[in-house]
């Protein structure tokens, strides 16, 4: 580019010289007296060689001046293209970082959500834990409350002969006693609680031993 301005100003420089030339040589002609007859002036070869100079360098002139302004406008479409480019490049890089910001934003809102929910889960299993640790002991302290007050008061309500002669309320000691407190003779008694004791620890002879008990004494249930 930098040739094609030195050979407009080179150009430039030609025509100078050539309208110079032409002055310089118009001058003298001008200043001589006039004669009466017209003068008639022939082209010199120096008029020609100037007008063809003049011509070449109007040319080469015309023609740096294309060259500059074609350069000029290559450069300006280089330099649009390689902004668009650029221009696109900035918006694509923009468009990615908004989206990747969006992205990270809805990961940890869905993260939060997932949190609270778990938080959330975990609370409702531990006080769901609590309740029923709770129903348990409840029911636990009712049943022994209630064992208790079953035992208490089999203990301190007297059995009847009938209920004492039976396996579920058997006791050696008391139906020994019963025995021994009854009116029957001295060797039923001592038959009956041999019996009995023999008869212990089978349930089925001692229910057996039991009834006998009750058909001596005339104990009825």
């Amino acid at each position: 580019m930098r040739n094609l301005i030195w050979v407009a100003i080179a150009a430039l420089v030609a025509v100078g010289g050539y309208f110079y030339f032409v002055g310089q040589q118009a001058a003298p002609q001008q200043a001589a007296p006039a004669p009466t007859v017209p003068a008639i002036t022939t082209p010199t070869a120096a008029d020609t060689a100037a007008e063809t100079a003049a011509k070449s360098a109007s040319d080469a002139a015309a023609k740096a001046a294309a060259a500059v302004t074609e350069a000029a406008k290559t450069a300006a479409d280089s330099a649009a293209a390689a902004a668009k480019t650029a221009s696109d490049a900035a918006e694509a890089a923009a468009k990615s970082a908004a989206d990747a910001s969006a992205a990270a934003m809805q990961t940890a809102r869905d993260n939060a959500a997932a949190a609270v929910t778990a938080t959330q889960d975990a609370a409702t299993a531990a006080g769901t834990a609590i309740q029923d640790a709770a129903a348990a002991a409840k029911d636990a302290a009712t049943t022994t409350i209630n064992n208790a007050a079953e035992a208490v008061a089999t203990a301190t309500t007297p059995l009847t002969p009938a209920q004492l002669l039976t396996v579920e309320n058997f006791d050696l000691a008391k139906v020994t006693a019963l025995v021994e407190a009854s009116t029957l003779g001295a060797l039923e008694k001592t038959a009956l609680t041999a019996a009995v004791t023999a008869a212990k620890d089978d349930p089925a002879q001692l229910r057996a031993a039991l009834e006998l008990v009750k058909a001596a004494m005339k104990i009825g249930g």
